[in-house]
């Protein structure tokens, strides 16, 4: 019996000990498990918020965390995003960086992909370029055909005017992915950039190709760039169609493009119409932007012979922006004629004003001593004299010089005294000519103190 109850007693002992291990057991798995739980309800709670956007809430969460806990990878990146969602640039680097340092260390590859796109990204965004393409390349070490690093790289050459670099990333760029239009877009402005304008129309062309629907915005800017393209040619009447599409909109006319199409239409010698522009769009220009405007004018005015219609404008011009191209340079240039008005005699677009005032200066008796009426000159014949007044007020250009050589030979007269009426002279290269040595040159002073008024 004795043994009986000892028995029992043995078997209790050792039922009692396995139940006791058990409960152990028991308590270390579920320790474990709600650490580990824990752990990760905390994350997918961070991950949620982020996902909704509540940044606050998510860098609070995660905050509180690793107040408790030792962060790891996830958790770093998880408060990146929150800071870069709160626009916190900085901080949000810091933890990315953070996370990185982990995954390097822990030699785990999970997150770094995203990471270095993420710190890439951001130090493009606050322009610290060098550093952003660190990581880029970083990524292209992992995979050569990553499509963002390629194009985040091309733009960031492009924007630090490193064109050969920006070019070489779009290429590769486009050899792997072929139909993106903005891809060529770019690839047209960094073409620009190199003034090789003939690929830029080729991929700007590209860009129209496959693009379906083009924001307004975006199809000007294009157009734009390829009016430029053609202006950097000289095909100023292939741009100016392009340009002239822009007027329809007549309550939003920009003062660069009137500006544009003034130089088109002066490089195609379509002066009055030039004119006329100017006239019919530059009230619809806001008075602080019409200098560009009014800078073009007065070349135009110029080349009709309305000299000083011309000075008018460039002086509405230099109150605008004194500091305009060379608008100073040129007020200076043709003071002359403001401080000699009587100049307007011979630079006025009046014929017969003109052609009284130089007979009488010449003591010549009528218009039967006008030998040759020209645009930009005329020749007067007194005996063996033969008088050549310029009436630009420019130096004499090689071509017109030439021309005024041939006029005289023709009519035999080369070989005559020849004096030479320019208020600026002629271009130097004229000077080394048979037919200049063999001129009398008068400008300058000389020119203002024969025209005179008294």
């Amino acid at each position: 019996m004795n043994g009986s109850i000892g028995g029992i007693f043995t078997d209790l002992f050792y039922f009692l000990s396995i139940i006791s291990l058990i409960a152990g057991l028991i308590m270390i798995v579920s320790f474990i498990f709600l650490k580990f739980f824990k752990k990760e309800f905390f994350l997918n709670a961070i991950e949620d918020a982020i996902k909704n956007k509540e940044y606050k809430k998510a860098l609070d969460k995660a905050l509180l965390y690793l107040k408790e806990k030792e962060g790891n990878s996830y958790l770093y990146y998880y408060i990146g995003e929150a800071y870069e969602g709160l626009s916190q640039h900085y901080s949000a680097i810091e933890n990315y960086e953070k996370a990185l340092a982990i995954e390097e260390n822990e030699k785990t590859s999970s997150l770094k992909p995203e990471l270095l796109a993420r710190l890439g990204h951001l130090y493009q965004q606050i322009k610290k370029y060098e550093e952003a393409i660190g990581y880029y390349r970083l990524i292209l070490k992992i995979n050569p055909r990553n499509l963002n690093a390629l194009w985040n790289l091309a733009e960031i050459y492009y924007d630090t005017k490193k064109y050969n670099q920006a070019k070489e990333f779009i290429e590769k760029y486009i050899f792997i992915k072929q139909n993106n239009p903005g891809a060529y877009y770019l690839l047209s402005r960094i073409n620009f950039a190199l003034e090789d304008y003939q690929n830029s129309i080729k991929n700007i062309e590209k860009f129209f190709d496959l693009s379906e629907n083009i924001s307004p915005a975006l199809n000007k800017e294009a157009l734009l760039l390829l009016s430029d393209d053609y202006m950097a040619l000289h095909k100023y009447t292939d741009a100016y169609n392009i340009l002239k599409g822009f007027l329809s909109d007549k309550e939003h006319i920009q003062s660069d493009i009137i500006k544009k199409m003034l130089v088109c239409l002066i490089n195609m010698n379509s002066f009055s119409t030039a004119i006329q522009l100017v006239n019919d769009y530059l009230l619809k220009v806001p008075p602080s932007e019409r200098c560009s405007i009014l800078y073009e004018a007065g070349k135009a005015y110029l080349e009709v012979g309305e000299v000083y219609k011309a000075l008018e404008v460039w002086d509405s011009a230099y109150q605008i922006d004194p500091k305009y191209l060379d608008i100073a340079e040129i007020r200076r240039k043709y003071d002359v004629l403001k401080q000699n008005p009587w100049l307007e005699n011979i630079f006025s677009n009046n014929i017969e004003t003109f052609e009284d005032f130089c007979l009488r200066k010449l003591k010549l008796q009528s218009i039967n001593n006008i030998m040759e009426r020209q645009k930009d000159f005329y020749i007067f014949l007194d005996n063996l004299i033969c008088s050549i007044i310029y009436r630009r007020p420019s130096p004499v250009k090689e071509k017109t010089f030439k021309k005024m050589e041939d006029i005289l030979k023709n009519y035999g007269y080369s070989n005559l005294s020849i004096d030479l009426y320019s208020l600026f002279g002629v271009e130097n290269v004229c000077k080394d000519t048979l037919f200049y040595k063999k001129l009398k040159e008068i400008s300058g002073d000389a020119f203002i103190e024969f025209f005179k008024e008294s």
